[in-house]
């Protein structure tokens, strides 16, 4: 069990809890921090007895698996029927209401300030992905992501915007990028199109993911694709300037394998032009791959040699399921690792690595593992950094995860919730994929269950 560092539950503002702390100098010497994760009383402190009694009974539906799996397919036979709007109903007042923040922006703000006030930092994610059919439902979701960064002015408790590809730029066109990235080693075979960036630097072939390497070479893109390809860049580099402009920094998401090298080229491109003299934008790196940690690390060389600072948010993953059921279908090896202690390795490799280059390099963990978060906080301090250094960042998602988050923001570590929004009907459906890809987060309701009893018996039973 991790012995207690002293916690700091009094109210105050993200600064006024960080007062004792500065990124300018070594940090804080003497005995590594070694935070408690196991104090229910002053971890749930600030929440009351029937907050805790609806976050548990939440839990309770998490867990229940066959629930979970024939979510989407029974959402899908009441839509048929045009009988969805009562479990939309029934879902807004118990999944929405706990793992999302509302359907606005405007809706958020209340809860991204109640958050700062805990000493927690909040990334606006508006869930959006993949189904934006046409290039005005492209352009409405490049508003909305420019929205995010504009909120900083309202809520100073915003500490990062984020961004899905696949949202700005059509899915068939990623993955015909991502081919022609995989195939050609010299350049996207575009014809007269754009001029781009060497791409062997960025996805050199013997390390693409055999996801997306053709047999044969793949067509060249025709004048619609181009078309698509110019807009889906100016979308792009739209939020890109606005977030070097604005000290919002962008986490742009990972994805499927089979649009990854698109994904990745596109970020790339955009973190060596903005990477300049801060790190504005950081690219996503699911570490649950077996290429992953080779790439990031080819990736952060990369930029050693251009002179640009280097961003990565680090996560496990979310499309495990999907990538195996893949795999076997067309007949490739599973890209996944073999075990997840194999995982578990990557990803505290990856923390390392990024750690011990801080002057270089910003990471962003995205991980609601214990192990992963006291790794990175003993790093940090053996590289004498200050606990609000701004390379060193962590972030759990929203109704989940609050021992971890409570416990570095009232320490004064920088610590985010990644806090989704958006209509109802657009995001459930992605929170409910995202629950049946990651049977971690299943795991890990239990456990933020499991305390949540231990501190309603504390309370029953009037302990001090």
């Amino acid at each position: 069990m991790l012995r207690v560092f002293p916690l700091r539950f009094a109210r105050g503002s993200v600064t006024a809890s960080r007062a004792l702390t500065t990124h300018s100098g070594q940090g804080e010497r003497g005995d590594p921090p070694e935070l408690d994760f196991t104090n229910a009383r002053d971890i749930f402190r600030h929440q009351s007895t029937p907050e805790l009694l609806f976050s548990l009974g939440v839990y309770k539906m998490c867990r229940n698996r066959s629930l979970v799996r024939a979510g989407p397919r029974v959402l899908e036979e009441l839509e048929k029927r045009h009988l969805e709007d009562p479990a939309y109903w029934v879902i807004k007042q118990t999944f929405f209401r706990k793992f999302c923040s509302g359907e606005s922006i405007e809706e958020s703000l209340s809860k991204v300030n109640e958050l700062e006030k805990l000493g927690i930092g909040t990334v606006l994610d508006y869930s959006a992905e993949g189904e934006q059919g046409s290039e005005k439902e492209r352009d409405e979701a490049r508003d909305m992501f420019l929205k995010t960064i504009e909120a900083k002015q309202f809520a100073p408790g915003v500490s990062h915007s984020c961004i899905k590809m696949t949202a700005l730029v059509p899915t068939r066109l990623l993955s015909r990028m991502s081919e022609h990235i995989a195939y050609y080693q010299g350049g996207l075979e575009t014809g007269n199109g754009p001029s781009w960036l060497d791409v062997e630097t960025l996805n050199p072939r013997n390390n693409a993911p055999a996801t997306v390497v053709p047999h044969t070479p793949p067509e060249p893109l025709d004048e619609k694709e181009l078309e698509q390809f110019k807009l889906g860049i100016a979308r792009l580099r739209s939020v890109c300037a606005s977030t070097a402009g604005s000290g919002v920094p962008l986490l742009v998401d990972a994805e499927q394998t089979y649009y990854q090298p698109a994904i990745d080229f596109l970020t790339l491109k955009m973190m060596l032009e903005y990477n300049r003299n801060r790190i504005a934008i950081l690219n996503t790196y699911q570490m649950y791959l077996k290429d992953t940690l080779g790439r990031m690390e080819h990736h952060h060389n990369l930029f050693r040699s251009e002179k640009a600072l280097f961003g990565a948010k680090l996560v496990r993953g979310a499309y495990l399921e999907e990538e195996g059921r893949r795999a076997e279908k067309l007949g490739y090896a599973n890209p996944v690792h073999d075990s997840l202690q194999n995982t578990h390795n990557a990803y505290n490799a990856a923390v390392s690595s990024l750690i011990q280059s801080s002057e270089d390099a910003a990471v962003f963990l995205g991980t609601h593992n214990v192990e992963s978060v006291s790794h990175a906080v003993k790093l940090g301090w053996e590289k004498g950094l200050a606990r609000d250094h701004p390379h060193l960042h962590f972030g759990q998602l929203f109704g989940m995860g609050d021992y971890i988050t409570l416990a570095l923001g009232q320490n004064g570590f920088n610590v985010s919730k990644y806090m989704p929004f958006g209509p109802v009907k657009t995001v459930i459906p992605y929170l409910l994929r995202r629950v049946q890809e990651n049977s971690d987060f299943l795991d890990k309701t239990q456990t933020e269950a499991q305390m949540i009893l231990e501190e309603l018996a504390r309370r029953t039973r009037g302990s001090e």
